[in-house]
C-alpha cells in the first residue's frame, strides 16, 4: 500500500523536502476511534472466553470450592472440553476425564488415566461394558483385566463366550466358561453344551454356577452334591431334564445322579398337571414313603428329602400365587401353615385386603398396621 506526498509549501514549521500523510486530522481521529473499538471488542471476547476454556467465567464466580469444582465438571462435559478439566484438582480432574472418556465412548481417552490405575480401570471397564466390547478389557493388566471381562460376562448373562477368553486366570476363566455353557444349554435345549463342563465333583465351581445362574436354589440345599458327587455336568443335564421334562435327558448321567435327575424331573411333571390341588396332596402322601433300590446310603435319605420338601403346603402356597387365588391355602389343615401360606400371599403380592383370612392374632395385628 502506497501513500501520496505533497509539497509543504509553508516551508514555516518543516524542514525544506519534509514531506506529511494525505490523510487529515480528522481521519486520523477516526481511525483511532476505530481502532480503540477494535481493541474493546477483542477484549470483550477474551473476558467471555478465558484462557481459551469457553465460559469458564461462569464458575469463576462461585466462592464455595465443591459447587465451583462441579460447575467446572459440569462444563467440561457439556462441551466434551478436556482442557477444561485442567482447572480441577487431581481426583477431580481425573473424574472429569473420566466422564468425558466415557461419554464420548472414546477408549483412547482411558490413556490420559494410567497413571491412576483405579481411575484408568473405571474408565476402560465402564467403556467396555456400554460397547459391550471385551476386545478392551485387555488393555487392562492382573485381576483388573479379570474383572473387566468376567464383569462383561455377566452383564450380557454369559450368553457371550469372547469375554471369558479375556480372563487370564484359569479358575476364573473356567467358571466363566462353564456358567456359559450351562447358560447355553438351557437357552437353547442344547445338550451337548451340558457335555463342555467339568464331568468331576467340584462344590465351589457348582455352587458358582447355581450362584450366578439363578439355579433352583431350593435343590442345592437339599442335595448334598459332595456326598453324592454330582458333577456341574450331572446339574446341567439335571436342570435340562427338568426344563424340557425329559427323562431321557437323565441318561446322560450316571449311578445316584441319574436317579435323582430321574425323580425330579416326574416331580415336576406330577406338579405341572391339570388338577393341581389333588396332585398337591398325591405328593404330599408320597413325601415320607419312598424306595428306591436302585439308590443307596445318603442318596435314599436326600431323596426321602426332596419329596418331603414338596409336600402340600409348598405345592399349595406355589399354586396359590400362580392362581392368585389366597382360597387355596384353605386346604391345608394345620393352623401354622394356613397362616404361614396366607402371610406369606399377603406379603409377595403386597395383598393387604387379604388380611382378613389370618387367624393369627400377631400376624392380624402385623397386617393391619401395614407391616406386611
Amino acid at each position: 500500500m502506497f501513500l501520496r506526498f505533497r509539497k509543504d509549501n509553508t516551508g514555516a514549521s518543516k524542514m525544506k523536502g519534509a514531506k506529511e500523510p494525505i490523510l487529515s486530522e480528522k481521519q486520523r481521529r477516526r481511525l483511532s476511534l476505530y481502532i480503540v473499538g477494535l481493541l474493546l471488542l477483542v477484549a470483550i471476547v477474551l473476558i467471555a472466553l478465558p484462557r481459551g476454556a469457553g465460559g469458564l467465567s461462569a464458575c469463576e464466580g462461585i466462592i464455595l470450592t465443591a459447587q465451583k469444582d462441579a460447575c467446572i465438571s459440569a462444563l467440561a462435559s457439556s462441551t466434551d472440553n478436556l482442557s477444561i478439566c485442567s482447572y480441577l484438582a487431581q481426583q477431580g480432574s481425573q473424574n472429569c476425564v473420566l466422564n468425558i472418556a466415557v461419554q464420548q465412548g472414546n477408549i483412547s481417552t482411558c490413556s490420559l488415566l494410567e497413571s491412576t490405575p483405579q481411575a484408568h480401570y473405571a474408565c476402560v471397564s465402564n467403556i467396555s461394558f456400554a460397547d459391550k466390547n471385551p476386545a478392551y478389557c485387555a488393555l487392562l493388566s492382573g485381576s483388573q483385566r479379570d474383572d473387566c471381562a468376567y464383569g462383561l460376562a455377566k452383564l450380557v448373562n454369559f450368553t457371550e463366550s469372547a469375554a471369558c477368553t479375556q480372563i487370564s486366570n484359569s479358575s476364573i476363566m473356567r467358571i466363566c466358561l462353564s456358567l456359559y455353557y450351562y447358560k447355553n444349554a438351557l437357552d437353547h435345549r442344547n445338550q451337548s453344551s451340558c457335555g463342555m463342563l467339568l464331568n468331576n465333583a467340584n462344590g465351589s465351581l457348582l455352587t458358582d454356577i447355581i450362584d450366578e445362574s439363578g439355579g433352583n436354589q431350593s435343590l442345592s440345599s437339599i442335595f448334598d452334591y459332595a456326598s453324592e458327587n454330582i458333577t456341574p455336568r450331572d446339574y446341567c443335564y439335571n436342570q435340562l431334564a427338568i426344563e424340557e421334562r425329559n427323562q431321557s435327558v437323565c441318561s446322560f448321567n450316571a449311578g445316584a445322579a441319574q436317579t435323582i435327575c430321574q425323580e425330579a424331573v416326574s416331580a415336576e411333571e406330577r406338579l405341572n398337571t391339570t388338577n393341581n390341588q389333588l396332585n398337591c396332596t398325591k405328593l404330599s402322601l408320597e413325601g415320607g414313603n419312598l424306595t428306591n433300590s436302585s439308590v443307596k446310603g445318603n442318596a435314599t435319605a436326600n431323596l426321602t428329602r426332596y419329596f418331603s420338601k414338596i409336600n402340600l403346603f409348598a405345592c399349595t402356597l406355589t399354586e396359590s400365587f400362580r392362581e392368585r387365588n389366597i382360597t387355596l391355602c384353605k386346604t391345608l389343615a394345620n393352623s401354622t401353615q394356613y397362616n404361614s401360606c396366607v402371610w406369606d400371599f399377603i406379603k409377595t403380592l403386597n395383598a393387604t385386603n387379604d388380611c382378613g383370612y389370618l387367624t393369627n392374632a400377631t400376624l392380624q395385628s402385623y397386617c393391619a398396621s401395614g407391616y406386611a
